[in-house]
Parts: C-alpha cells; sequence; structure tokens
C-alpha cells in the first residue's frame, strides 16, 4: 500500500530523493542503514536526517538530474507554517478530480451493461472500471486521513477545516 506522505514534509522529500537515486545509495553516500533511510521516509517515524545529511541527499538528488532541493524545500515550509496545508490541499483536488474521472467511466460502463445483451467484453470492462474506481477512491481517503490528522490549517476551527 502505498503511504500518503504531506507535500513539501521531510518524509515526502526523503521519498522523492530515494525515488530517483535510490535507497541503497542514499544510505551508502551517508554511510547509514537503509532501514534508517527508509525510516525517514515513514510520517509515522520520529527520525530524520541531520542537516548534513540532509544537504548531501539534496545534492546526490541534484547530481542525478531531480528538479529542485527537496530537503531545503521541505525546510522552507516548515518555517511558514501557513502554507502547510496548502500543497495538501492541492494533492487532495487532483486526487478528487481523478476519482470523479473514474467514477464517470465507471457510470458510463455500468450504463452499457445496463442497456441490455451485454458482451462479455463490456461486463468485464464494467467489473475493470469498478476497481479501478475503487483504488482512486482509497487514494482519496488517505489524502482526507491528513487533514483529520492535521486539521487545514491556522485558520481551522475544527479538523477538516472551516468550511
Amino acid at each position: 500500500m502505498t503511504i500518503a506522505r504531506v507535500p513539501y514534509s521531510f518524509e515526502h522529500s526523503i521519498q522523492r530523493i530515494t525515488d530517483l537515486i535510490g535507497v541503497g545509495r542514499a544510505a551508502h553516500l551517508l554511510d547509514v542503514s537503509g532501514r534508517l533511510v527508509y525510516s525517514w521516509s515513514h510520517p509515522d517515524e520520529p527520525a530524520l536526517p541531520r542537516i548534513d545529511q540532509a544537504l548531501m541527499l539534496d545534492r546526490a538528488y541534484s547530481d542525478a538530474g531531480g528538479e529542485g532541493f527537496p530537503m531545503l524545500e521541505a525546510m522552507s515550509n516548515q518555517l511558514n507554517a501557513d502554507c502547510d496545508t496548502d500543497p495538501c490541499r492541492i494533492e487532495l483536488r487532483r486526487h478528487l478530480s481523478e476519482f470523479v474521472v473514474e467514477g464517470a467511466e465507471l457510470t458510463a460502463s455500468i450504463l452499457d451493461v445496463l442497456e441490455g445483451d451485454a458482451s462479455p467484453r463490456e461486463i468485464h470492462r464494467a467489473l475493470v472500471e469498478v476497481q479501478q474506481t475503487r483504488t482512486k477512491a482509497d487514494a482519496l481517503w488517505r489524502w482526507l486521513k491528513i487533514f483529520s490528522r492535521r486539521g487545514a490549517g491556522s485558520r481551522a476551527k475544527k479538523a477538516g477545516g472551516s468550511r
């Protein structure tokens, strides 16, 4: 299962870096275990790299062709707490959009089945669309959980936002 990470968080930054350079290369570069590098990317783990390690990871990411400096971006984001949920809102909107598109495709495929004389291929397509919609719903659920843990920022009166 994919772990939802808050964009521009340290965990998300480590994931971006290791997706490009690999956990093994990051561990070798820093002379630490791969398990430690993995734990840095896990939202429920308190461990984080030291500043000098973060700089080395950013350099390796950049040298490998990565865009930007993920750890520096995470540090910058921590200085501006009001921006904390903006990237989350962007991701939540993206997942909602994907879910809506998938739901529309599901609806169309089920309507094809309901028209009568549906071929096995049309029925199979509808079943595939159900599964794909479930996958998009699961991703949407994971991002909504971030809002329930963090609220929606400094303006929030309750978890999930002030709307």
